[in-house]
């Protein structure tokens, strides 16, 4: 199993939206932001992993803005299958 391959490093969408909405709650100043961060995620990730992924978030959030194609890989990606089915309905 590769670095890339830990399930410490596969976030779910909703780990994303619960990782946005942490930020927004503890902002630069707050004290032991990043910890409290990781806490609010779950519990499942460390610091390193959530200050990873905001970083990779902040990429993803450049490069849409310069108009690149910009996809993140989820470990529930099977959910957007389901939505497009539903949408053909």
């Amino acid at each position: 199993m590769s670095a890339n391959d830990s399930p410490k490093l596969t976030w779910t969408i909703k780990e994303d939206q619960i990782l946005e909405t942490a930020l927004f709650m503890h902002d630069e100043n707050s004290p032991n932001r990043w910890e409290k961060i990781a806490k609010d995620v779950g519990g499942k990730k460390t610091v390193e992993d959530v200050k990873h992924r905001y970083k990779l978030l902040q990429n993803a959030i450049n490069s849409i803005e310069s108009g690149e194609n910009c996809a993140l890989v989820y470990e529930d990606d099977n959910e957007g299958d389901n939505k497009n089915q539903e949408n053909k309905k």
